[in-house]
């Protein structure tokens, strides 16, 4: 079980493409970290892959947040006529059946 996203070392596309998710999946998964489990939940439609920004319509960037405890946000951030900085939860819109 490893790969390469974002420089670290995550979960085997392979494995769960076949379907084998179980709890010794889940804990190796839990092993390799925060990102890793991000990604899958982003692979497997379980969080968004992207928000549109409700301001400008923009795709929201996917960015590290302190204080937070998932750590990332959807961010949006203008400057100039339209200036805003919009911020949403990355576990907004999770969905729990698929």
């Amino acid at each position: 079980m490893s790969g390469e996203w974002d420089g670290q070392k995550y979960y085997s596309p392979a494995e769960w493409m076949k379907g084998e998710w179980n709890i010794f999946f889940f804990y190796e998964l839990m092993k390799l970290g925060e990102n890793a489990c991000l990604k899958f939940c982003l692979d497997n439609g379980l969080l968004a892959k992207w928000y549109e920004c409700p301001v400008c319509g923009e795709r929201m960037k996917l960015v590290d947040r302190d204080g937070t405890k998932v750590g990332k946000v959807w961010s949006c951030r203008k400057r100039g006529v339209n200036a805003h900085q919009i911020k949403r939860a990355v576990r907004k819109g999770f969905r729990t059946a698929i």
